[in-house]
């Protein structure tokens, strides 16, 4: 769960510390389990229950991916480690990446971050160092964040992005193609 106190400015990403607190607390019971049946603790052993999840979110944090958190944890915790425990810290590397959207969410409530356009309106917006437009296709509301077609993509095709609330420049407002409303109902 993402604890708005611990979320930071700008919007939440896979590697930020709390979303690696998050997902090492997630994968706290998978090594909890590994140590028991790897014999270095039993199961009603409480010596490390406040160790081991710092040791977990220190593994995570200076860990660039799956196995290199596995070797952090081996030197933190001088346990061997095994495919197995590697097993479980790439899980762990892959939950941070699902987990993001929760601390997204809770950001933007912190943050009262809004896309600032509806669909069909046309925007400006930044990627990177280049400025594009395009036409707003999907707004998600939770997210602060909305897809957005430009009509010259790769090969020249139309292209739907992601585009970030923080990345619009400004909104040139409605679209020249506004979808027709239906008549009233009825009518013939």
């Amino acid at each position: 769960m993402a604890s708005i106190h611990t979320l930071p400015t700008p919007r939440p990403r896979w590697n930020d510390k709390p979303v690696r607190e998050a997902a090492a607390m997630a994968a706290l019971p998978g090594v909890k389990a590994w140590m028991v049946n790897a014999g270095y603790m039993t199961e009603d052993d409480t010596s490390l229950d406040h160790d081991l999840p710092a040791a977990l979110v220190v593994a995570l944090t200076e860990g660039s991916c799956g196995y290199t958190a596995t070797r952090r944890l081996e030197d933190v915790t001088r346990f061997p480690a095994d495919d197995a425990l590697v097993t479980l810290m790439i899980d762990a590397f892959t939950r941070m990446d699902r987990m993001v959207p929760e601390f997204v969410r809770a950001w933007v409530m912190k943050t009262g971050t809004r896309f600032k356009a509806v669909e069909e309106d046309v925007v400006r917006f930044r990627v990177g160092a280049l400025t594009l437009s395009g036409t707003v296709r999907a707004v998600v509301k939770a997210e602060a964040r909305g897809c957005v077609e430009i009509t010259k993509g790769l090969n020249n095709k139309p292209q739907v992005l992601s585009v970030m609330a923080e990345d619009i420049i400004d909104n040139l407002g409605p679209s020249r193609r506004r979808p027709k409303t239906p008549g009233p109902k009825g009518v013939v």
